[in-house]
């Protein structure tokens, strides 16, 4: 499921605030978001937090995406030059 889906099925949109990351910067560090208690997302109708069961709809659908994202980067091919290489792994080619 993806996270738009996700968002549309509990009825819930990207905070305001944090736009969407649950902590917003303080002057040293992240501060929890205020608006939407850390969570990053707000209820569609009235901007409310969502409840703990959206939330962790959310979260699996963004942690899904995420993952599909890390497997994608990984089957890439090694391209470029060998200097290039030893940025993306220790492969060398030998």
């Amino acid at each position: 499921m993806t996270i738009k889906l996700a968002m549309r099925r509990v009825g819930a949109k990207p905070c305001d605030t944090c736009r969407g990351q649950g902590s917003t910067l303080g002057v040293f560090h992240r501060l929890p978001c205020p608006d939407c208690l850390a969570v990053g997302y707000v209820q569609s109708e009235n901007g409310q937090p969502v409840d703990t069961i959206a939330a962790s709809i959310i979260g699996e659908a963004r942690e899904a995406s995420a993952h599909a994202a890390r497997l994608a980067s990984l089957s890439a091919p090694n391209t470029g030059t060998p200097d290039n290489w030893i940025l993306r792994n220790n492969f060398r080619g030998d």
